[in-house]
């Protein structure tokens, strides 16, 4: 049926979905509410597909009603790109600036613009103490192209899931804000954001106002965040709260990527009611969408267009996935995801996947159906991490004792350790990419295997044994690591790297009160300091990323320092 016709038909009692105007499909939907593992939805009359429809009518906004029409934009899009460029050259008129030189990210600052009209809404806590600012379009294209390959250097470690290719040929098109050639508006916003706090890494240093509490004041400075972060911030969140609204192509996709990426980026930022939220957006989205189930035969998710597409929807469950798991570590909550319904195949390096049908993808993997390794990709061998240090930390939470559950977690953790590869033994050459998720997948999977055998630390020498040297693992690695390849990790290392040095801090104080009143120190308390003084150089590196590894390295440091390790 046409559009016109469909307009025109006072028969049309039901209209297929996605028929109805833009008002009241924008009335049926509501934003995201905390918790969010589903998506609310109000009590409405349907629209009855007549222009204007009766609930436009009824409510005053008979000029208002719109239907999308899937070959143009919507016209609410294009007067609001309207009003940006004249907002902008307002701005420009009335506030001119100095001739002097910019770097190219200095240069995307010259288009932040004050406008109380573009304050973002309906995000909950998110948008709390952010200026009431907005920005253009876009920045200039040189700008654009080096925000965006600035953050495709480290992107996959907060989630990046998009095919980097395909990302940046979008992003780089001569094309308006919002074209549908081009990714959506609010995904090009956080990747933004993200490359602005990336290229902050040899900015002038500045003591966090947390600081004096993190106890690390005294040693290192974070990177001071560029003039214009908050802007590009607040851009972001009012985006990506509108983004399934929008007619975009890939707006679904597009909406997750950009709540994942700013989950990550708030949890850096130790804002983590923020993070908690845009997190289980994520996870509300990617379920509500089905990409839990991609090979199943109920799946809902619409058949991907191509073979870049497909590998997209596999890798965004797991990035998902990955986001979920750590969390949950990471701030003490329950996982998200019901493990038992994931049919989705693990991630690999290509983009071929069969999609025959399956079940229990996970479940297979946790009951030992599944290979540990072969075939697998870094990248999902990073999700098949996650999964096991979030077990661990379950059963090490919630187990008052030996069950067999237990018993097949010690195996299946321990096999997949000794499975792991090193960067070297790759079959292809390492690349900076896949390095840094091998180390995330080893410190996972080694912090897995001490969250374990810390249950029976205390009663079982063996577990004791065991315990210590899943630490050293953790720790081993960041310093066997070239430091050029780590400059931008994971955030959630930062937890990873705390525990594992507790354990030796606490090996330290068990030797000493064994030789309490020796007149030199032990072997053993020697070769236990030594690998802490190796180690602490890399945790120091990395604690002026970001203020959370600022907070809880710092603390972990001052902690070396009492125990008489001196970095």
């Amino acid at each position: 049926m046409s559009v016109s016709s469909r307009h025109s038909s006072p028969d049309n009692a039901k209209l297929q979905r996605g028929q109805a105007c833009f008002n009241c499909r924008r009335r049926k939907r509501v934003c995201l509410r905390p918790p969010i593992f589903f998506y609310v939805l109000m009590v409405y009359e349907k629209c009855d597909g007549l222009l204007p429809c009766g609930q436009c009518t009824r409510l005053g906004a008979e000029d208002a009603c719109e239907y999308t029409d899937p070959t143009k934009r919507p016209t609410v899009d294009i007067l609001q790109e309207h009003i940006d460029e004249l907002q902008t050259r307002i701005y420009q008129l009335e506030r001119p600036r100095p001739g002097s030189s910019h770097s190219r990210h200095s240069s995307a600052s010259s288009h932040v613009v004050d406008s109380s009209s573009s304050s973002p809404r309906g995000r909950g806590g998110s948008t709390g103490n952010l200026p009431r600012l907005t920005l253009p379009n876009d920045p200039p294209s040189a700008v654009i192209a080096d925000l965006v390959d600035t953050f495709l250097i480290y992107g996959t470690e907060f989630g990046f899931f998009l095919n980097a290719s395909r990302f940046r040929e979008g992003a780089l098109r001569p094309l308006p804000f919002g074209d549908f050639s081009r990714p959506t508006p609010a995904l090009l916003s956080a990747v933004y954001l993200w490359a602005i706090r990336l290229s902050t890494a040899n900015s002038p240093m500045h003591s966090p106002a947390s600081s004096s509490s993190s106890g690390s004041s005294g040693h290192m400075l974070l990177p001071r965040p560029h003039p214009d972060e908050a802007a590009y911030l607040a851009r972001a969140l009012s985006l990506t709260s509108k983004g399934l609204f929008s007619a975009h192509p890939h707006r679904v996709l597009h909406t997750l990527q950009a709540e994942i990426l700013l989950a990550y980026y708030f949890y850096m930022n130790e804002r983590i009611v923020e993070a908690k939220y845009h997190a289980a957006a994520a996870v509300s989205l990617s379920l509500s969408s089905g990409l839990h189930q991609i090979r199943s035969v109920d799946n809902t998710l619409p058949p991907p267009i191509d073979r870049f597409q497909q590998g997209e929807y596999v890798r965004a469950w797991w990035a998902v996935f990955v986001l979920d798991a750590c969390f949950a570590v990471g701030l003490l909550e329950p996982l998200g995801i019901n493990i038992a319904a994931v049919d989705t195949p693990w991630p690999l390096d290509g983009d071929e996947y069969a999609l025959d049908a399956s079940s229990q993808t996970i479940t297979a993997f946790l009951s030992g159906h599944d290979s540990l390794i072969t075939g697998s990709s870094t990248t999902a061998l990073v999700a098949k991490a996650a999964l096991l240090y979030q077990k661990a930390d379950e059963l090490s939470r919630t187990s008052t004792g030996p069950t067999r559950e237990l018993q097949q977690l010690y195996a299946l953790v321990d096999a997949f350790r000794n499975a792991l590869p090193s960067p070297t033994t790759l079959a292809r050459p390492p690349t900076p990419t896949s390095t840094r998720e091998l180390v995330v997948a080893h410190s996972l999977a080694h912090a897995a295997a001490v969250r374990i055998h810390g249950l029976y630390a205390l009663t079982d020498p063996s577990a004791k044994i065991t315990r210590l040297a899943a630490a050293r693992s953790v720790l081993g690695i960041i310093a066997a690591v070239p430091m050029k390849h780590l400059r931008w990790i994971n955030p959630i290392m930062a937890s990873v790297w705390v525990s594992a040095s507790r354990v030796f801090l606490e090996e330290i104080a068990s030797v000493q009160a064994r030789y309490q009143g020796a007149a030199t120190l032990s072997e053993e308390e020697v070769n236990l300091r030594t690998f802490l003084v190796r180690a602490g150089p890399p945790l120091r590196a990395f604690e002026r990323n970001c203020l959370l590894m600022h907070t809880q390295l710092g603390q972990t440091l001052e902690a070396f320092t009492r125990a008489g390790v001196n970095i």
